[in-house]
């Protein structure tokens, strides 16, 4: 049940403080996220430390449309009275996901462009060889002469 919810998480998930205090987690994080939460959630009680990982929020249907986004929870637990209190700070990762796509598009075209270079140069030589001896042929006869046998 979400017990706090502040201005960045209104802004983030696109419900009010008024809508989601009360709520089940599932109002911001969709199944199966919220499974695999809960199940990460009760791993780390009896640690005791604080624990992060990525999961996937959504924003509600309507003005959000539900869009699924990539989230970073880095969490802990207390225990107040007899109650266990997990405290979440989630980050929208959205941006530093695609900027992480766009590094490994570099990288494989870097690479492409690296083995493009190597084909080149390993082609380039034969080449250059085999039209050496195509301009001495055009020059003319007599370039290519026989050898008397036994010389």
């Amino acid at each position: 049940m979400i017990v706090g919810y502040n201005l960045g998480a209104e802004q983030m998930f696109g419900y009010t403080r008024t809508e989601a205090l009360g709520q089940d987690l599932k109002l911001i994080i969709p199944p199966p996220y919220t499974e695999v939460h809960v199940t990460t959630c009760g791993a780390i009680w009896p640690l005791g430390k604080p624990r992060a990982r990525p999961a996937t929020g959504v924003s509600p249907p309507g003005a959000g449309t539900g869009r699924k986004f990539p989230l970073s929870i880095s969490f802990s637990v207390a225990e107040i009275q007899g109650n266990l209190y997990f405290t979440a700070i989630m980050r929208d990762i959205t941006e530093y996901k695609a900027m992480e796509d766009r590094v490994l598009a570099s990288e494989r075209l870097a690479a492409v462009g690296n083995t493009v270079a190597h084909v080149a140069h390993e082609i380039k030589n034969p080449l250059l060889i085999i039209g050496g001896f195509a301009r001495q042929l055009l020059k003319g006869p007599g370039i290519l002469t026989t050898r008397p046998a036994g010389n």
